[in-house]
């Protein structure tokens, strides 16, 4: 009978153990399914910029050819993109800003750029096609 307990004892171990990796072994399976096709953790890579980063590129541009850059306020709801096309881009709006005589005015301004690889925030990143304040052609490329 002794043997009998032994030997039911050794079987229900084995079982058990079988058992215990089966579950282990589907845990590691669920957990690995989730992570190759979880989509809600990996971002799509853009290739383009934001129209966000389109707009905060060409007021970086447009303030280059102020006579005082650092006294330009660009209002929110007056900037524009009127063409995306894809990597070029056509930007409009206006500009507070002071004039060589200290008196702030307000500039319209449009911006013609196209996106050439790189940091989407980066001016270097774009090539400038044409820069225009207040109908006056300030850049043009050659």
């Amino acid at each position: 009978m002794r043997e009998k307990l032994i030997i039911d004892k050794e079987k229900y171990s084995k079982k058990v153990g079988l058992f215990i990796s089966f579950i282990f072994l589907i845990f590691i399976v669920i957990i690995g399914f989730t992570c190759v096709f979880d989509n809600k953790t990996s971002k799509p890579i853009r290739i383009y910029p934001s129209n966000d980063e389109i707009i905060a590129v060409s007021e970086t541009i447009v303030s280059n050819y102020l006579k005082a850059p650092s006294t330009a306020e660009y209002p929110i709801e007056s900037v524009k993109i009127i063409g995306n096309n894809r990597d070029s881009f056509f930007v409009s709006g206006y500009v507070d800003a002071q004039n060589s005589f200290g008196a702030k005015l307000r500039n319209v301004w449009v911006c013609l750029l196209k996106y050439n690889k790189g940091d989407f925030l980066d001016d270097s990143s774009y090539i400038i096609r044409e820069v225009t304040i207040n109908g006056k052609d300030v850049y043009i490329d050659k």
